[in-house]
């Protein structure tokens, strides 16, 4: 089973942390990234540092997030993670998106880019059909987590690039498993997919992520 974003690592999960320098131990997929909470002009910089010279090291998260304009004003959230996303797209680095009330200034962002398809994953997606549809013209992956009440199905019907994940930050392994086994076990039933098949799904889909 594998977990789309993690912040446990793990060997099947792509583990993602929000600012730089603070996950050491191997994962499916490592990830560093910056949230606008955590955001200093060092942590960007050390940020892009660590990028630069580890090719195997992934972008996420990265984002946009209303609550925290009084930290860091929405126009610079904008700048820098499109800044980011420049150096990912250039570089051909996967990334996992965080957007929380910021939906329509994301979709603007993603327009500008001209990323491999599937190559970015909307982590945490709690928006709306509408939304989901556009992305998967976009060619952008949505993964949903525990906290997601909507259909499954629904989002998968305009966006087949549909995938389970924990968000899990805890260190206890067997909670993280039983989570995501809880996952397993809703996206089965609301896609109506058998084990086996919604296995391969998964694994198909950390293919076109990773594109390999």
């Amino acid at each position: 089973m594998l977990d789309f974003h993690s912040h446990l690592p793990s060997e099947d999960s792509i583990c993602c942390t929000d600012m730089p320098g603070t996950i050491e131990e191997k994962s499916l997929l490592t990830c560093e990234g910056l949230l606008p909470d955590k955001w200093t002009p060092l942590n960007q910089i050390k940020l892009m540092d660590d990028l630069a010279e580890n090719p195997a090291l992934h972008v996420g998260e990265v984002g946009l997030d209303r609550r925290f304009e009084n930290i860091l004003c929405m126009e610079n959230q904008e700048k820098i993670l499109t800044e980011i996303l420049q150096f990912a797209v250039a570089k051909d680095r996967c990334v996992s998106l965080h957007c929380v009330r910021a939906t329509e200034p994301m979709l603007r962002i993603l327009k500008t880019l001209q990323f491999r398809p599937y190559s970015i994953l909307w982590h945490g997606f709690t928006g709306s059909i509408e939304t989901a549809k556009q992305l998967s013209r976009l060619g952008v992956m949505i993964s949903i987590g525990p906290r997601y009440r909507g259909s499954a199905k629904d989002l998968y019907t305009v966006n087949s690039h549909l995938v389970p994940e924990t968000d899990y930050t805890l260190a206890d392994a067997a909670e993280h498993e039983r989570i995501l086994m809880s996952q397993y076990s809703r996206f089965e039933e609301e896609l109506g997919l058998s084990s086996q098949e919604l296995k391969k799904h998964t694994c198909d889909m950390l293919t076109a992520f990773r594109g390999f």
